[in-house]
C-alpha cells in the first residue's frame, strides 16, 4: 500500500515486482489515492486497484447533508478490503492514514517499517528495522525492496511457502500504453511544430520513429493554451542589464536530441528559480536540441509560461521549444519519455517517472531533499546540488536567516549543463 504521491507510488513500483518476481503466483491489490491510480491499471505486477477517495471522505463534514454519504462509502471500503482476505498487508507508507487501512483489511500478516510516523508500526504485526528511514545516504527504492522481501519472508514462514530468489535487477513495472495514448502524444508534439496560418496537416509520426520524426518539423511553436485564465507570468530578466547573467556556452553533445524540462513541483524549497531555468533552456536550445518541451501539471502554468516566454526571446530555433504545460496526464508523460533522450527536473513525481521508464537520461536539480534518498535512482539518473553546509534539510520551508532557499539560488546553471553534458555522452 502506498497511497498518495506520484514520485512516493512511482518508488513503491519496484516492491510490486519484487513480490511478483519471487511469489508469481500472488494476487497483488494495491489501494491508491486518485492522482496515482494510473499508473496501477493495466500493470503486469497489480492483479487489482482499489482507490481510496481520500478527499471526497476526509472533507466537507461541515455539511451534515454529506454525512450519509460519506458514511456509506467509507464503509464500502472498509467491506471492500476485509472481503477481500487478503493474507498479507504492507504498509509501505508508514503514516496514520495507511496504517489504519492496513488494520482495515484484518490481513493476519501486517508489515511495515519500524518506527513509522504517528505510531503507524504499533498497527503492524512484523516491523522492519532500517535504522533511520529518511537517513540521507540510502535510496527510498532500496528500503522498499527490503520491505517486500522482508514482507514475503514473513508470510513464508507462517504459510510455509516457497519464494524464488530475489531478481538482480531492480524493476519499474508501468502500465501497457495503448496506441492512442502514443499517437496523442505525437500530435501534441506535431502540432507544437505545425506551421501557423499555412492550412498545413499535421505530419503523421509513426511511434517506430517518434524521436527522428519529430525533430525534423521546423516551424514556430505551439501556443500556450488558452482555455482557462493564466496569472500574468512574472517578470523574466533576460538578455540585457547589468545584473544578467552572461550566456553559457552550447554543448554539442546534445544537438538533435529531445530534451523535457518539468521546472516545477510542490515544495517552495524543491523550485530552482525561474531565472535559472530560462538560462539553462536557451544554453540548450541554442545547442541545437532538436525539441526542447517544457512540462509540467496545472499549477506550473504560471511559472512555466515565463520560462517560455524567457527562452523564446533569447533563441533563434524557435520552433524547437514546446511547452507541453497542463496538457498531459500520467500516460501520455510516459509516452512522452519514451520518446526523449534527456529529462531535466525537479524533485517532482514526473521525474521519478522517467527515471522508471528506462529510456532516457534523467538530471535532477535538489535543493532541500537528499540526492542519495530522493533523487533519481539507478545509472540514468543523476543529481545536481550546490553542497552548502546545511543541505539537505529535508525542509519544505528554508531555516536560513530571510529564507533564502541559498541552495538554489546560489545553484548555477552551469553546473546543471555540465551534468546534461555529461549524461548526454552515456
Amino acid at each position: 500500500m502506498r497511497l498518495s504521491a506520484i514520485g512516493d507510488v512511482v518508488h513503491c513500483l519496484p516492491l510490486a515486482a519484487q513480490i511478483r518476481a519471487r511469489f508469481p503466483q500472488a494476487n497483488i491489490t494495491w489501494l491508491v489515492e486518485p492522482p496515482a491510480k494510473a499508473l496501477l491499471e493495466n500493470n503486469e505486477a497489480v492483479d487489482q486497484v482499489i482507490v481510496f477517495e481520500k478527499k471526497d471522505l476526509t472533507r466537507g463534514w461541515n455539511n451534515p447533508n454529506t454525512w450519509g454519504t460519506k458514511i456509506s462509502k467509507f464503509k464500502t471500503l472498509l467491506t471492500t478490503l476485509s472481503a477481500n482476505q487478503f493474507d498479507l498487508a504492507i504498509d509501505a507508507q508508514g503514516l496514520l492514514k495507511s496504517a489504519l487501512l492496513v488494520k482495515a483489511s484484518e490481513a493476519p500478516v501486517r508489515v511495515g517499517f519500524k518506527g513509522a510516523r504517528e505510531g503507524a508500526s504499533g498497527f503492524m504485526t512484523d516491523t522492519l528495522d532500517v535504522g533511520d528511514y529518511y537517513r540521507p545516504d540510502r535510496h527510498v527504492v532500496d528500503h522498499n525492496i527490503d520491505l517486500a522481501n522482508f514482507a514475503l519472508e514473513a508470510l513464508a514462514r507462517r504459510k510455509s511457502l516457497v519464494l524464488q530468489a530475489p531478481p538482480a535487477e531492480v524493476r519499474f513495472p508501468l502500465p501497457r500504453l495503448e496506441p492512442v495514448v502514443v499517437q496523442g502524444v505525437e500530435g501534441l508534439i506535431a502540432a507544437g511544430g505545425a506551421a501557423a496560418g499555412t492550412g498545413q496537416a499535421p505530419p503523421v509520426i509513426s511511434s517506430n520513429s517518434a524521436p527522428q520524426a519529430i525533430l525534423s518539423q521546423s516551424a514556430p511553436p505551439a501556443i500556450p493554451d488558452q482555455s482557462s485564465p493564466i496569472e500574468a507570468p512574472p517578470v523574466v530578466s533576460t538578455v540585457s542589464g547589468a545584473n544578467a547573467a552572461p550566456p553559457l556556452e552550447p554543448l554539442q553533445n546534445v544537438r538533435d536530441k529531445v530534451v523535457v524540462l518539468i521546472p516545477g513541483t510542490t515544495w517552495a524549497t524543491k523550485i530552482w528559480p525561474t531565472q535559472k531555468w530560462v538560462e539553462l533552456g536557451t544554453a540548450l536550445a541554442n545547442s541545437g536540441v532538436g525539441r526542447l518541451i517544457i512540462c509540467g501539471g496545472k499549477a506550473d502554468e504560471a511559472m512555466n509560461q515565463s520560462i517560455y516566454i524567457g527562452i523564446e526571446k533569447q533563441i533563434e530555433n524557435k520552433a524547437a521549444l514546446i511547452d507541453l504545460t497542463a496538457k498531459t496526464d500520467l500516460m501520455q508523460l510516459i509516452a512522452l519519455f519514451q520518446m526523449t533522450d534527456i529529462v531535466v527536473g525537479a524533485d517532482t513525481g514526473p521525474m521519478h517517472l522517467a527515471v522508471a521508464v528506462d529510456r532516457p537520461q534523467v538530471v535532477a536539480v535538489h535543493g532541500s531533499t537528499p540526492w542519495l534518498r530522493n533523487g533519481p535512482y539507478g545509472v540514468k539518473g543523476h543529481a545536481v546540488y550546490a553542497g552548502i553546509a546545511c543541505q539537505p534539510c529535508f525542509s519544505k520551508t528554508c531555516e536560513l536567516p530571510g529564507k533564502t532557499i541559498e541552495c538554489l539560488r546560489d545553484l548555477p546553471a552551469a553546473k546543471v549543463l555540465a551534468a546534461i553534458s555529461k549524461a548526454a555522452d552515456l
